[in-house]
């Protein structure tokens, strides 16, 4: 999963917070909630985030989609490219 306009922790709290049903993205969190959501979810999920926070060239882009794709024999890749 590329995203180039948020950080990684913002996306795996948000894919957290669907999974889970509660919105651990929003306010303050109890530790113990948060470790326990994440280990019923993220943690065993097959799932790599791009830290793509920033401007990259586009041999960067297509290096990070090429090798999850190739390498890591990944299925599906999700780039959210929203351009200003």
């Amino acid at each position: 999963m590329l995203e180039f306009e948020e950080i990684n922790r913002r996306t795996a709290l948000g894919l957290i917070s669907r999974a889970v049903g509660k919105n651990l993205h929003i306010g303050e969190n109890e530790k113990e909630e948060l470790d326990s959501s994440f280990g019923r979810t993220l943690a065993n999920w097959n799932i790599y985030l791009f830290d793509g926070f920033g401007s990259f060239d586009s041999d960067v882009i297509y290096n990070r989609i090429e090798y999850p794709a190739s390498g890591l024999d990944c299925r599906a890749i999700i780039l959210d490219h929203q351009v200003q």
